[in-house]
């Protein structure tokens, strides 16, 4: 893996952290933001010839992004456990940020 797609990932990653962390009113466009992240950082960590994941265990260590997306995990919950809203749109952040984890584990 080049080192343009570490610092990628690694970029993505702080931008995750700082959205999921970020308390604003607005719970619709935090979602949509987190989402997006979401999305670019699956589409980041997968080959573009067969849509499997080409996670690394070097990659993993070196930008920490596994740790971060745990992290965020807990801030997903705590922001879905306090919202008001019904539907709650937390669950859905939370669900597409467990698969990415779950399938980054299984590739590692």
């Amino acid at each position: 893996m080049s080192h343009p797609q570490f610092e990628q990932i690694a970029s993505l990653g702080a931008d995750l952290v700082k959205a999921s962390i970020d308390d604003n009113d607005d719970t619709v466009s935090a979602t949509e933001r987190c989402l997006d992240i979401l999305s670019s950082l699956e589409a980041a960590s997968t080959t573009t010839n067969d849509n499997s994941c080409n996670m690394s265990i070097a990659l993993l260590e070196r930008t920490h992004i596994g740790q971060m997306l745990t992290k965020c995990n807990r801030a997903f919950k705590r922001h879905a456990r306090t919202s008001d809203s019904n539907p709650n749109p937390w669950n859905a952040v939370l669900l597409k940020s467990q698969r990415l984890l779950s399938t980054w584990k299984e590739a590692a």
